[in-house]
C-alpha cells in the first residue's frame, strides 16, 4: 500500500466517514478532478428519521468525471466514489446505483481509506509515488 497520507494507517483507523470523504476530496482537489460530494445524512421530522438529503437513494458520496488527460477511452464517463468508514458494508440500495452506473459504463469505487483512492491513481500513472 501506498502512503500518500502520512500515518494514514493510524489516523484513518478510526476516522469518520466524513475525515475520509474530504481527504479524498483534498486528494481530488489537487489532481485537478471535477467531482461534487453527495449529502445524504438523515433528515428528521418530529424527532424521527424519514429519509435522506441525497435525491437518489444509494447515490455515492462523491461523483467525479473522467477528464481526458487521465484516460481518452474513460473521458467524460462517471465515476463513483463511496466512503466507507470502519466495517461499514453497501446497502441494498447503493449496490443497485453501483450496478447501474457500472451498467451505464461508468466505474464504482468503494473507499475504506484515502490511501486507496491514491493507489487506483498511481495503478494508472497520474500520481507518481516516491
Amino acid at each position: 500500500m501506498i502512503t500518500y497520507f502520512k500515518h494514514a494507517d493510524d489516523h484513518f483507523k478510526h476516522a469518520t466517514h466524513k475525515m475520509i470523504e474530504k481527504a479524498c476530496c483534498d486528494l481530488l482537489n489537487l489532481l485537478d478532478w471535477v467531482y461534487t460530494t453527495s449529502d445524504a445524512s438523515l433528515t428528521y421530522s418530529k424527532g424521527k428519521v424519514v429519509g435522506r438529503k441525497v435525491g437518489t437513494s444509494g447515490w455515492p458520496d462523491i461523483t467525479a468525471i473522467y477528464p481526458s488527460f487521465f484516460d481518452d477511452k474513460l473521458e467524460g464517463r462517471l465515476w463513483g466514489i463511496e466512503i466507507k468508514a470502519k466495517r461499514d458494508k453497501l446497502r441494498p440500495a447503493q449496490m443497485e446505483i453501483r450496478d447501474r452506473i457500472q451498467k451505464a459504463g461508468g466505474a464504482f469505487t468503494t473507499i475504506r481509506n484515502p490511501d486507496e483512492l491514491a493507489e487506483i491513481f498511481a495503478r494508472y500513472g497520474y500520481l507518481k509515488v516516491r
